[in-house]
Order: C-alpha cells, then sequence, then structure tokens
C-alpha cells in the first residue's frame, strides 16, 4: 500500500512538472467537445406598429447558439419577463423533445398573445434558463472552460400608438380603359391606402359591408378584392388594399364612380375627409367617337433658315402625325406624312434641310388606336431667307429691390447673353445661358446708384448673331420698388441708336450705288478735316466716328455676336495695337486674351517661335500647325463689326480690303484701326450719300 501511494505521488509530480515546462495546453477549434448555449436574439412586434388594446403578438427568438441539439426543454421551460403595460391573454411554444429536437442555429419561438393597454414607449425583457437548468460552456482555445450564461437575456423598446392615428383614405379610382364603349365591360380598380401611423389588423373597416361605391347606371358583375388584413399580415402604413369592380354602362354619356371606405365609421380616424373620392369619365357609342381628337394649341419655332420646330397639344394622349411641304400645288395635294413614336397629349418635331426662304405648309393631327384625326386647318410656316436673328421685341429693364431684371424676344431660337457696366466702369461684365429659346431674361443684383449701360447678344445654333443698341437705366436706390413685383423702368432716350435712327453721328443713306461700293468700310474726308464715318454693311447708314471714344462706341454699338469658332475662321490683322504688352512679343495683353494666347509668356506653345511671329505667318500660336481660316465664311461677313460672345464682349472689325479681322480693344485701338484702315473720299461722294 505504501508503495502504491509512493508511485501515485511520483506520477502526480512528473505530471506537474511537465506542465510547468510546456505550459497550458491549447485545444484546436476542431477538437472543442460539443457544448450548449442558448441565445436571446430578440423580441418581435407583430403587427410592427400596434395602438393601445389592439390584439397584437410579441414573439421572443431563442436560439441554439450551441453545437449540441437540444432533445428536451431543460433550460427552456424556465424563463421570466417583464413587458410594460402588456395585457397577457395567452401564451404558447413548442416543448422539445425526442421528435422535436432543436438543432444548432434553430430558434424556438415563445409566442406572447395580449394587447398594451396604454400609448407611448414601453420596455420588453426576457431571460431564458434561469436557474441555469441546462450547463452552457465550452472549452476554450487555450484548454479553459468559458461560460456562455452572458446571452440569456434581451430588452427591446417598442412604440405603441393612439387609436387616433388610425386613418384610411381610398387614395385612387382607375379604369382599365380610357374611352369605354357602351355596353363594354370596365375595370374599376379602387385603392384604400393606409395612410395613418398604425398598422390595421381589423379587417372590419374593410369588409365589403362597410363599403360602397356609387355608378347609378353601372350594370355591375363582380367584385374581387385583396385578402383582408390579420395580426400575422397587417395593412401596415403606406400600404393599399384594392377592390376591383367590374360592369358596363348601356348608356352614353358623362359619368361619375364615387367609392367610400368605412362607410359606418367603425373606428375615428385622424382624418374623416378621405375615405371618399370619385372618377369621373365619359362613355362613347363606338371608337370612331371615342377616338377622335382636337389639336388644342400649336406652336412653330424658327430655329434657323432652314429648320423648324413644331409644337402641338392634343386632347387625347395620341400617336401625334404631322403633314408638310412647301408651297406647290401639286404637292400640297400630296403631303409627306410623319407620325411620331411616343404617346403623349404633347407632341414636337425638328425639321431640318428645310429651303430657306421657303413657305411650308403644315397640317397636325393625332392617332389612337388605328383612328387617325387630322386638323383640317393649315398652318402657314414661312422660314427667313438668312440665318440672321432679329430682335422682336426689347431688349427692356425691370428693377425689383437691388436686382435689374434684361428681357427681349427673338425671332429665332437663340443663346441669351447680357453685357452690362456701371456706367464709369471700364469694363462690361457678361451673363450667359446656354439654352435656346425665343424669350430671353438675365438679371444680374447688387445695384449701387447710378447709370448702368447694357447690351444683349442673341446666339443662333448656325453660330449668328444679333446685338442690340447700347441702353442705359438709372438706379436710385431710395426710389426703387421693394424685392417681389417688379416694375419696368424707361431706358434712356440718349443712349438709343438704333440703325433707322438718325443723329448728329448717324445719318441714312440714300445713295445705293455708293452704298454698295463702301458698305463697310471707314470713309475719311480727305478734303475737308479728315473726318471719319463707319459705313453699315447691314444697314444704310453710316456713323461719325469723331474722337477715341466716340469711334469705340460706335464699334461696339454696330457690333454682332459671334462664337470663338466662327470668329476664328477669320485670319487676324496686325498693327496699331497699344497698351501693356507684359511678355514683350509686340502683342498686347488685351489682344491676348482675346484670341487666347498666354500674355505673360512670348511663346505660348513652347515650340521656339515667338506668338506674334506665328500670327504673322499664318500659324497657330497655341499649338501645332497652320490658322484654319475660311475665306468663303469671311467675304460673307466683310465690313461687320463681331463681339465675342464667349469671351468679355471683345471687338473686332473685319476690314474688307483685305479680308482680316482688326481687334478693336480699347478706344484708342479703335480710334487707330480707323485711320489705319480708313479710304479716302471727296467732299463731292459724300454729299451725294
Amino acid at each position: 500500500m505504501f508503495i502504491l501511494n509512493f508511485n501515485k505521488k511520483i506520477i502526480i509530480l512528473f505530471v506537474a512538472l511537465l506542465l510547468f515546462v510546456a505550459g497550458p495546453i491549447t485545444v484546436k477549434a476542431e477538437d472543442i467537445p460539443p457544448y450548449y448555449d442558448l441565445y436571446a436574439k430578440d423580441i418581435e412586434l407583430v403587427p410592427a406598429k400596434p395602438y393601445t388594446n389592439q390584439p397584437c403578438k410579441l414573439i421572443v427568438k431563442i436560439k441554439n447558439n450551441g453545437t449540441k441539439a437540444l432533445l428536451s426543454s431543460t433550460g427552456l421551460s424556465t424563463y421570466v419577463y417583464n413587458f410594460e403595460n402588456f395585457q397577457l391573454t395567452k401564451l404558447s411554444y413548442d416543448p422539445i423533445s425526442y421528435d422535436n429536437m432543436l438543432y444548432a442555429d434553430d430558434y424556438i419561438d415563445y409566442i406572447f398573445e395580449g394587447k398594451f393597454t396604454s400609448a407611448g414607449e414601453h420596455v420588453l425583457n426576457f431571460k431564458i434558463d434561469t436557474v441555469d437548468e441546462l450547463d452552457e460552456a465550452k472549452i476554450g482555445d487555450e484548454g479553459y472552460t468559458v461560460s456562455l450564461e452572458d446571452n440569456n437575456e434581451v430588452e427591446k423598446t417598442v412604440t405603441i400608438y393612439s387609436p387616433e392615428e388610425i386613418d384610411l383614405k381610398t387614395n385612387s379610382i382607375e379604369l382599365d380603359k380610357d374611352y369605354p364603349l357602351v355596353n363594354e365591360d370596365i375595370e374599376f380598380t379602387v385603392k384604400v391606402k393606409n395612410t395613418g401611423k398604425v398598422s390595421i389588423t381589423d379587417n372590419v373597416m374593410l369588409q365589403t359591408s362597410n363599403v360602397e361605391y356609387i355608378s347609378e347606371v353601372l350594370a355591375y358583375k363582380n367584385l374581387t378584392y385583396d385578402d383582408y388584413p390579420t395580426i400575422d399580415d397587417p395593412l401596415d402604413p403606406g400600404e393599399e388594399f384594392i377592390y376591383t369592380y367590374t360592369g358596363s354602362y348601356n348608356s352614353v354619356g358623362d359619368k361619375s364612380f364615387v367609392f367610400n371606405v368605412d362607410k359606418n365609421n367603425y373606428l375615428a380616424e385622424s382624418d374623416e375627409t378621405n375615405n371618399s373620392t370619385s372618377t369621373e369619365f365619359r362613355i362613347f357609342l363606338n371608337e370612331e367617337e371615342a377616338y377622335s381628337l382636337d389639336i388644342i394649341s400649336h406652336e412653330i419655332i424658327k430655329i434657323s433658315s432652314t429648320s423648324l420646330k413644331i409644337n402641338w397639344e392634343t386632347s387625347k394622349e395620341s400617336y401625334g402625325i404631322i403633314y408638310y411641304d412647301k408651297y406647290d400645288y401639286d404637292s400640297y395635294l400630296s403631303k409627306t406624312k410623319e407620325e411620331l413614336s411616343g404617346f403623349s397629349a404633347e407632341h414636337s418635331k425638328i425639321f431640318s434641310d428645310l429651303e430657306a426662304g421657303q413657305i411650308y405648309y403644315i397640317n397636325l393631327g393625332g392617332r389612337i388606336n388605328e383612328v387617325t384625326t387630322i386638323d383640317e386647318d393649315t398652318i402657314d410656316a414661312p422660314l427667313p431667307a438668312t440665318d440672321e436673328a432679329v430682335i422682336t421685341s426689347g431688349p427692356s429693364v425691370s428693377i425689383g429691390g437691388y436686382t435689374a431684371k434684361i428681357s427681349w424676344s427673338t425671332d429665332l431660337l437663340s443663346q441669351s447673353a447680357l453685357f452690362y457696366k456701371k456706367l464709369d466702369a471700364d469694363n462690361y461684365t457678361k451673363i450667359f445661358s446656354d439654352d435656346f429659346i425665343l424669350d430671353h431674361a438675365l438679371q444680374f443684383s447688387n445695384l449701387t446708384d447710378g447709370n448702368y449701360n447694357y447690351y444683349v447678344i442673341s446666339t443662333t445654333t448656325p453660330g449668328t448673331a444679333v446685338t442690340s443698341v447700347v441702353l442705359s437705366f438709372n438706379y436710385n436706390s431710395q426710389t426703387a420698388p421693394p424685392s417681389g413685383p417688379e416694375t419696368e423702368v424707361q431706358d434712356e432716350e440718349t443712349t438709343q441708336t438704333t440703325p433707322e435712327s438718325v443723329s448728329s453721328s448717324q445719318k441714312t443713306i440714300v445713295n445705293t450705288n455708293l452704298y454698295n461700293s463702301l458698305k463697310g468700310k471707314i470713309v475719311l474726308t480727305v478734303e475737308a478735316n479728315g473726318e471719319a464715318y463707319y459705313i453699315n454693311p447691314l444697314y444704310k447708314t453710316w456713323h461719325y466716328l469723331g474722337r477715341p471714344d466716340d469711334a469705340f462706341s460706335v464699334m461696339r454699338e454696330q457690333g454682332i455676336g459671334i462664337t470663338n469658332a466662327n470668329l476664328e475662321k477669320i485670319a487676324i490683322g496686325l498693327g496699331n495695337l497699344s497698351g501693356a504688352d507684359s511678355d514683350s512679343d509686340g502683342l498686347t495683353d488685351m489682344f491676348e486674351d482675346a484670341i487666347g494666347t498666354d500674355y505673360i509668356a512670348p511663346d505660348t506653345d513652347g515650340d521656339g517661335f515667338n506668338d506674334k511671329a506665328e500670327l504673322e505667318s499664318g500659324y497657330n500660336p497655341k499649338g501645332a500647325g497652320s490658322l484654319s481660316t475660311d475665306i468663303n465664311f469671311t467675304n460673307s461677313h466683310l465690313g461687320k463689326i463681331f463681339l465675342q460672345i464667349e469671351g468679355n464682349g471683345e471687338a473686332w472689325y473685319v476690314n474688307p480690303n483685305d479680308a482680316k479681322r482688326y481687334f478693336l480693344g480699347r478706344p484708342a485701338d479703335a480710334f487707330n484701326v480707323m485711320r489705319f484702315l480708313g479710304l479716302g473720299i471727296s467732299n463731292d461722294n459724300f454729299s451725294k450719300l
């Protein structure tokens, strides 16, 4: 006996020594023995948004979070719960047994049925295995026992609503046919929406005995509706309940269909006025009557001399149809037909590649099913002879608060540009809109007391532009209307210089032969004092260019807007530039800003050649290759003054003598160009103008 005990002691000491040397025993994950673990995961409220005293359920979800299956209700039969203001009527769950095992990752649900007795937020608490019947533990990675008792409890806060927050609304009534015929079956789909804050589980409000429809002559045939809501499948806020009535009418004319939900006011609602709605419609005798339509309105928009946009509206949704042709008796009788693909009441069609200056004749209509309706009234659509836009009204200014709005209209679709400045400012500020429209309106704010000058430019899709005269207005903060309704302000007449007006600085030319030989040129009265005059190439007028400021004003007032792309088609003429030249390349800073070169680098593209030298040789100072000019485009614009609408309104004069454009940057530049490019004229010839 003594020897045996001695041997045991030796063995124990030996094992202890091994543990001391080797450290703790590590258990691999795959070697962890099966274990139990109950996890109280969630408390689900059904329906999600109940009101007080409404039957509902609290479903406590317990997960077998361990690896061993539960063969009995050990640990599951002992629990505690505390549900604030919840009145329990029934509790149920499926007991666990050999025949109903709870496997790993499966759930058991404890279902508490009852109702909440008060509104507001309520705390729900549930704990499983309260007496630790089930040994919830496992062997950890380091070989130690780990307790799994800390996930047996779940707590949740829920919101219970007041019954006054119930609301049903008859949301819509829809017919399955747009144009129903007499004695034809029609389906009326009625959608009732839960617009309240609570879930509806009581079906009495929705039962057919508690709803009604009124349609005095409907031959009713059938009614179908959704499944009534229940606790497990409620009608939640935002969801719809649908009824479908089928029937027909045996007479034509205007009809109505009225529907009322909860007609007996089974439950008080937050809004009792939205339970009923109606829809009006017409019963037609036949398809021809049903599918005929009227042209409500139409609009002809000129885009250019060769393109039109046509908008029209039909009294019913349809496929738009348009017949068109230019005026010719034979072709007029057999116009070209086009049908649009979109089914709508509003139609639009753009025609391109038309004949400039031609009148086109148009008939508009639409098609529904196979019935086509064409308006017998023919519309005249005359195209302009050129792409030159015309300002048809304005520009005019209206003041509201510290804001000025400038409005004008054009005969062609065009983009809008507004240039404005305080009278004593050096440069104009530009505002631009790239929308192609007929009626233009641009505005600027932060007005201060004093006089303002402004002019507008509208640019068409072909790239031509029309420039208004320079106008002015006076702003006085003491008398200006407050923000809100705008007040028209009269433009000052002293700055309105239109081609048709005659003043001491402008005259109308009556000698057509002389005008045709001089238009677009600058002439100098060499037999007098060398006075200079500009002969407008578009209007039979001449303009006195007196002092540098006068020359500059005339050049800007008679200018026409142009895009950079079109301006670059005209070769550049150099000479008579004045002003700062920061990079000493022979080109002034203002000039370089206008053409897009770098005014602080003499060689913008870094190719080893000075910017001015490249321009003089016809090369591109901003990149590789030659300048791309278009002599045909240039010849069609000789003598015009162009304003860069994509820049700051910089002015250029296209000299008819050499077909080059010259920069009119400052008053001095305009005056120098006038003197440099002027053509002498005798007093006799000048008097004949």
